[in-house]
């Protein structure tokens, strides 16, 4: 006799071949949006280089300072008003480390634009304060 989680478990992967479902794999399959909460959660040798090519994927030179602004504000980042040139974007937060000791943790995006308000370059670096 079947069990009601095999009968269950039939019809998902019925509805699977259909079509209807996607496969298991595809669910988990992708990838989450890149955010400077949560590079926090990966091994500590790939936080900035994460943050840095996420940066360089999505800030390109040309782009109009606005734009910019809120494709990094997308990744959990608050800004500056942008009258001048250089706008200073910053997300900060809190971690104990195994050792026990409270420390920020604090990202900063600075987006250079031109007298015109367009990019002509983005760097992003993390800095790590103890309380």
């Amino acid at each position: 006799m079947r069990s009601d989680r095999h009968v269950r478990l039939g019809w998902a992967a019925a509805l699977a071949c259909l079509g209807v479902l996607p496969p298991p794999a595809a669910v988990h399959a992708r990838p989450r949006p890149f955010s400077f909460g949560s590079v926090e959660f990966m091994p500590a040798e790939g936080r900035l280089p994460a943050a840095r090519a996420y940066i360089a994927q999505t800030v390109r030179a040309g782009m109009p300072l606005p734009e910019a602004i809120a494709a990094v504000q997308g990744a959990g980042v608050r800004c500056d008003a942008p009258p001048t040139p250089i706008v200073r974007c910053t997300r900060a937060s809190l971690q104990r480390p195994p050792d026990g000791q409270v420390q920020d943790v604090v990202w900063t995006v600075r987006l250079i634009a031109d007298p015109e308000g367009q990019v002509t370059h983005a760097t992003v670096t993390r800095a790590v304060y103890g309380l």
